[in-house]
């Protein structure tokens, strides 16, 4: 299977065109033009635009939101295109922790490539489309600027809220959704294996935070990995008591241990309580899935990823989760009245956390010590 390479144009803006919460179209030039070329490219006659920023809640660090819905005349009819656009923050106040630049166009990568490998691969293994991986729709004028991608708001989904616990439908959906990102890795390394060797092998993590904690990344069995798979990035829409899952922002991709995204998931998203009671119910789904996933393409899931290495390597890393959890928790439990917006200087900002925030990290505390005690120390 030939792969063409894509090349990408890095663009830099002035720190002073950061965004202005109180302009509604405050976009940056190089973000209108490309926003332009899309309704060149829809052919529109002519069109009205609306462009309505996101307020921040919280939930989000990288991007500035915004919503913009395109309607006009075609030559085949009136048209609508409902866009979400995530605009780049400046770099100034990362102080070195991420490579802004290279975290969109990891996710720019993923939309533009990796997708229509995942999409091919599927489809000559006649993969049912109801239990294909699933993506957001994202147009090719996305670029270091901004991701531009199909607003699913518009069809009834959305994203859990940020301080709550995981629901188990959803848990359930997302650990499936997991299982085949990850085992289409699997399937890369037997239907490309050069493409794998060169590119998927190659995808380090933007992150530099603690060299322990990447370096422990690396396991017995790698692939490529999501690298912040929390509640706040993935979409979700019930409909007749059934739910749906759509993993977005593949900012923090990287070559590692499948198991760092589970325990991400696991962590991030979920109390002491849900992992005592549904950890190993959530393992077996993940699990289950990639078997019968990996199945349409005669990939024996034992051979690739051994129960054995899976739950040893659990283990193994489960002190990320820790360390992540505690990373993360303040900024998901922000106080409404005082979130944390996109691109702040986290260093020296003082959050204002909610009053579960100290409930949440007294369980995770709780479970570090039985877990030093009957792993670590064992």
């Amino acid at each position: 299977m030939q792969v063409e390479e894509q090349s990408y144009t890095l663009e830099t803006f002035n720190v002073d065109e950061r965004c202005d919460k109180n302009n509604e179209d405050n976009l940056h030039s190089c973000v209108k033009k490309a926003i332009q070329a899309i309704i060149k490219e829809e052919h529109y006659s002519s069109y009205k635009k609306r462009v309505k920023p996101i307020i921040p809640d919280g939930g989000n660090y990288l991007a500035s939101l915004y919503e913009i819905g395109i309607t006009g005349e075609t030559d085949d009819g009136v048209k609508e295109i409902n866009l979400f656009v995530k605009q780049a923050v400046p770099a100034d106040n990362l102080h070195g922790f991420l490579d802004i630049d290279r975290a969109y166009l990891k996710e720019v990568f993923f939309y533009t490539e990796l997708s229509n490998i995942f999409d091919t691969l599927q489809s000559k293994a006649n993969v049912p489309a109801e239990f294909r991986f699933k993506y957001v729709k994202c147009f090719k004028q996305s670029g270091t600027q901004a991701i531009i991608m199909e607003n699913l708001a518009k069809k009834d989904f959305k994203v859990p809220y940020r301080m709550d616990i995981m629901p188990m439908k959803f848990a359930e959906s997302s650990a499936k959704e997991l299982a085949k990102f990850h085992a289409l890795s699997f399937v890369i390394e037997k239907e490309m294996p050069e493409y794998y060797k060169n590119t998927i092998e190659n995808e380090k993590t933007v992150l530099n935070f603690n060299d322990k904690y990447v370096s422990d990344t690396l396991a017995t069995v790698n692939c490529l990995c999501h690298g912040d798979y929390r509640m706040n990035n993935i979409l979700a829409k019930e409909e007749n008591g059934e739910i749906t899952v759509i993993p977005i922002d593949y900012q923090l991709l990287f070559y590692g241990s499948p198991v760092t995204d589970l325990i991400y998931l696991l962590y991030s998203s979920a109390d002491s309580e849900f992992r005592k009671n549904h950890e190993r119910h959530i393992k077996d789904i993940y699990r289950r899935t990639m078997d019968e996933f990996l199945k349409y393409f005669d990939i024996d899931m034992e051979k690739v990823f051994p129960t054995e290495v899976f739950e040893r390597d659990f283990e193994r890393m489960r002190g990320l989760g820790f360390y992540v959890t505690l990373v993360l928790l303040p900024i998901c439990y922000s106080d409404e009245s005082n979130v944390v917006e996109p691109g702040s200087d986290l260093i020296n900002k003082t959050i204002h956390v909610d009053k579960r925030f100290q409930e949440r990290v007294a369980g995770v505390c709780e479970e570090y010590i039985k877990y030093k005690e009957n792993y670590v120390n064992a």
